[in-house]
C-alpha cells in the first residue's frame, strides 16, 4: 500500500479536517481559509470553508487555478443526503472564484462520514464556451470498506485534471475485479 493509500485509508476510518489537510498536503496543497457566503435562492446559507489550494503545477496550468474546499455542513451526511444541495453550492463556490473545476470535501459538524466530490465545466467550441458542470464524487464512511476510494483517490497525483478526474473512474477497478472472477471461473470449470 503506497503512502497515499495509507493517507486515503485513514482518512476513511476517522475523518477530520486535520487528516484531509495531511492528505492534502503530502499532494503539494496549501491552505488558505475563507468564509463564504452563498444564496441559493432560500436565503443566505453559511457554511464555514477552509480553502485549501494547490500549489501551481505544470498539467493543472491549462485550466487556470485550482482549489480544494473543505466545506463543514451543518447537518450530517448520509449516502443520499443533500447531494444536490451539496452540488449547488459546488457550482455557487466555482462561479464565484471564477474557477472550471474544483475539488469538494464535504463533512458534518459531527460525525465521520464525509463526500469527496470532483466538479468541473469544459471547454467546447471555438469560442470560450463551458458544458453545464458535472461531479464525479464518493460517498465516504468509516462503516463502509471505501476500497475504490483509498485505492483512487490514495493513488492520485493530482497534477492535471485528467488524473484527477481518472481517480473519479471505477472503470479500472471494474477490469481489475473482472479479470479476477475470470481466472476464478476457468479454475472452477477446471477443477469441477
Amino acid at each position: 500500500m503506497s503512502e497515499g493509500e495509507k493517507l486515503a485509508k485513514e482518512l476513511a476510518e476517522d475523518f477530520s479536517l486535520e487528516r484531509l489537510k495531511d492528505f492534502f498536503f503530502k499532494k503539494d496543497f496549501t491552505e488558505e481559509e475563507e468564509e463564504i457566503f452563498i444564496d441559493l435562492r432560500k436565503g443566505d446559507l453559511r457554511e464555514k470553508v477552509h480553502s485549501i489550494r494547490q500549489v501551481a503545477h505544470k498539467g493543472l496550468e491549462d485550466i487556470g487555478k485550482f482549489k480544494a474546499y473543505a466545506i463543514e455542513l451543518k447537518e450530517n451526511i448520509t449516502e443520499r443526503s443533500s447531494k444536490k444541495r451539496q452540488f449547488e453550492i459546488a457550482k455557487e463556490i466555482l462561479k464565484a472564484d471564477r474557477l472550471i473545476a474544483g475539488l469538494f470535501v464535504f463533512y458534518p459538524q459531527e460525525g465521520k462520514s464525509f463526500r469527496f466530490s470532483l466538479v468541473f465545466t469544459e471547454p467546447y467550441g471555438t469560442r470560450r464556451e463551458y458544458s453545464p458542470y458535472k461531479r464525479y464524487t464518493y460517498f465516504v464512511s468509516p462503516e463502509l470498506p471505501n476500497k475504490t476510494f483509498i485505492k483512487q483517490v490514495g493513488e492520485c497525483e493530482f497534477k492535471s485534471l485528467e488524473d484527477i478526474k481518472k481517480a473519479f473512474s471505477v472503470q479500472p477497478l471494474t477490469k481489475e475485479f473482472y479479470k479476477e472472477i475470470q481466472t476464478w471461473f476457468y479454475h472452477a470449470l477446471e477443477n469441477y
